[in-house]
C-alpha cells in the first residue's frame, strides 16, 4: 500500500509538472504573438515622407518659411555689407576687422534674455523687436558715411541679432506636427537654409548694380517685411505647444497589519510526592 501511494504521489507531481510547463509554454507562445503583433502595427505605421509634410502643411510652411529666409538672408548678408562698406569708405584692415568684432560682441549681450522673454512674454516678444532693429540697422547702414557711423550700425544690428537668438528654432518646434515631428523640421530647416544662400547673391547683385547702400537697405526691408510675416501671417505660436502628459498618481494600498494571537501557555502544576517517615 505504501509503494502503491508513492507511486500514485509521483505520477501526481508528474502529472502537475507536465501541467505547469505547458501553461508555461502556452504563456510564452502568448506573449510571443502579442510582441510579434506590436512590432507588426508598429512597422504598418509609416511616418509621413517629406513630399506628403509639404502636401500636408503648406499652409503653414509658406509664411513661416518665407519670413525664415528673410531672417536668415539678412543675417547673412550683413556679414559681407559690413565689411564691404567699410573698404568703400577707405579704411584699412584693422579697422574692418573692429568693426566685424563690434557686431560679433554685441551677438553675445541680449541671448539669455530673448529665452526669458519668449518664455514669459510669448515668442513675438522677442522676434518683433529683435529683427526691428536688424531691419533700422542695415537702412541706417546704407546712409552712413563714416566710421563711426558704420560701427554704430554694426552694434545695432548685432544688438538686435542677439535678441533674436533661438526664435527661428522655437518657432518651427512650436508648430511642428506631433505626428511628423521631424519631417517638418527637417523641411523647414532646408527653406530656411535658402536664406544663407540667397543673402550672399542678393548682395553681390546689388551691390554691382546698385551699389553697396541699395543692398544694404534690401537686406533690412527684408528683415522687416519677414517682421510683419510672423505677426500678421505666422501669429504667436506658443499656444500651438503641446500639452505634457499628466502623471495619473499612484494610490498606496495601505497593508493591513494581522495582528498576531499569542497563545497562552498552560502551567502543568507540579505534584510534590510527600515523602515516607521511616
Amino acid at each position: 500500500n505504501a509503494t502503491d501511494h508513492n507511486a500514485t504521489d509521483h505520477n501526481a507531481t508528474d502529472h502537475n509538472a507536465t501541467d505547469h510547463n505547458a501553461t508555461d509554454h502556452n504563456a510564452t507562445d502568448h506573449n510571443a504573438t502579442d510582441h510579434n503583433a506590436t512590432i507588426h502595427q508598429e512597422t504598418n505605421s509609416i511616418a509621413p515622407t517629406i513630399v506628403e509634410t509639404l502636401n500636408q502643411h503648406w499652409r503653414t510652411l509658406v509664411p513661416m518659411g518665407s519670413a525664415q529666409i528673410l531672417v536668415i538672408a539678412a543675417r547673412q548678408g550683413r556679414q559681407i555689407v559690413i565689411p564691404l562698406i567699410g573698404e568703400g569708405l577707405g579704411l584699412d584692415a584693422g579697422d574692418i576687422g573692429l568693426l566685424v568684432g563690434i557686431g560679433t560682441f554685441t551677438d553675445f549681450l541680449l541671448f539669455p534674455i530673448a529665452g526669458y522673454v519668449m518664455d514669459r512674454f510669448g515668442r513675438l516678444a522677442a522676434v518683433v523687436p529683435a529683427f526691428t532693429l536688424v531691419g533700422i540697422g542695415l537702412v541706417w547702414l546704407a546712409t552712413v558715411d563714416s566710421y563711426a557711423g558704420v560701427a554704430g550700425a554694426a552694434a545695432l544690428i548685432g544688438v538686435g541679432n542677439s535678441f533674436g537668438s533661438g526664435t527661428m528654432l522655437t518657432l518651427s518646434s512650436d508648430i511642428a506636427p506631433a505626428h511628423a515631428t521631424s519631417q517638418f523640421l527637417g523641411t523647414l530647416g532646408a527653406i530656411r537654409d535658402l536664406g544663407k544662400i540667397l543673402g550672399p547673391i542678393v548682395v553681390g547683385v546689388l551691390a554691382d548694380g546698385f551699389g553697396l547702400g541699395v543692398a544694404s537697405a534690401a537686406l533690412g526691408a527684408g528683415a522687416l517685411i519677414a517682421v510683419a510675416i510672423f505677426v500678421f501671417g505666422v501669429g504667436e505660436t506658443s499656444q500651438h505647444q503641446r500639452t505634457p502628459t499628466r502623471k495619473t498618481p499612484t494610490r498606496k494600498t495601505p497593508t493591513r497589519k494581522t495582528p498576531t494571537r499569542k497563545t497562552p501557555t498552560r502551567k502543568t502544576p507540579t505534584r510534590k510526592t510527600p515523602s515516607r517517615q521511616c
